[in-house]
């Protein structure tokens, strides 16, 4: 529906950062080019975009004022340039996300992503890796920012503060409606904390009509305490999104790959879903109708080692 409006509308304006970026090319060229004749001083560079975008330099050493002047005169936009101390030399860095990078290749799953960044080695790991941040924390201490599921390890609050998850917006979405539809896993859904496990979900079709259902391959769920309601966590991390769709003809049902992850989103319940008897919903796309959830769906999460 248009809306007409009788006045002058004014939006903020939202620079297109890839497009702003693209205006610093030669000042980065130059200064990677200097940092290769300083390679014992210079770590690497960044953009920061507030409250105005800036190309940071990181330097270590004694000799910062020396290495801005010059680099004032070899960039194009020097209003729009920093150059800041950093405690971690680049050769260092390098060794430990080599480090790092080896443990990942032995341990499969156990890591989501690692590489250099703003002057540390930045580690994600699975939800269920505490022990082994705890092992790079105490081996290189500040020259890794550490994070375990979604929250910082060690956490890093201040008296009265609470670490929050990263924002990740879902819609509240109207539930599947159970006079054309019922849904149930295939099997019982028993999952180890801070782990993830694949299932089925089983969606049958009481309707008249066919319905298509459009997912990447399986359907996400979301994991819910049962008593509020509230989701506690769930799978975080990459997904491929190809357009995989199932079609339910009326009176049949159909089986869809499920994936249940246990990262936690409160940071009081720890980085995983703690042990016990939790809920899943399932956000469900049926095409040309929308997106709906089922209703909560019984799930266990079990401490690693547990006898299933």
């Amino acid at each position: 529906m248009l809306r007409v409006h009788n006045g002058p509308v004014t939006q903020p304006s939202i620079p297109d950062l890839e497009v702003e970026h693209a205006k610093f090319n030669s000042d980065v060229a130059a200064v990677r080019r200097y940092g290769e004749t300083h390679p014992d001083d210079y770590v690497e560079e960044f953009f920061e975009n507030e409250p105005h975008i800036r190309l940071i330099v990181l330097m270590v050493g004694d000799h910062l004022a020396e290495h801005e002047v010059a680099l004032r005169e070899l960039v194009d936009h020097p209003n729009q340039f920093e150059v800041r101390r950093t405690p971690f030399p680049r050769f260092r860095l390098e060794e430990i996300r080599q480090v790092v990078g080896e443990a990942a290749m032995s341990r499969r799953g156990a890591f989501t992503q690692w590489g250099i960044g703003r002057g540390r080695v930045n580690v994600q790991l699975a939800a269920d890796q505490e022990a082994l941040a705890a092992s790079f924390h105490e081996r290189f201490g500040d020259a890794v920012e550490l994070r375990v599921g979604v929250f910082r390890y060690p956490p890093t609050i201040g008296a009265g503060e609470q670490e929050k998850a990263p924002v990740v917006v879902r819609p509240t979405l109207p539930l599947l409606p159970s006079e054309e539809f019922t849904v149930d896993l295939a099997d019982e859904m028993v999952v180890v904390s801070g782990g993830t496990k694949t299932g089925t979900l089983r969606i049958r079709n009481r309707g008249s009509r066919e319905a298509v259902i459009e997912t990447n391959g399986a359907v996400t769920a979301h994991v819910v305490d049962p008593q509020t309601g509230d989701s506690v966590g769930g799978f975080f991390g990459p997904q491929h999104a190809p357009l995989i769709t199932f079609r339910i003809p009326p009176s049949s049902t159909v089986s869809i790959p499920l994936l249940v992850g246990t990262t936690s989103s409160v940071r009081t319940l720890g980085y995983a879903v703690p042990p016990g008897k939790w809920a899943i919903e399932v956000p469900i796309r049926i095409e040309g109708r929308g997106q709906f959830k089922t209703t909560l769906l019984p799930i266990l999460i079990t401490s690693a080692g547990s006898a299933v």
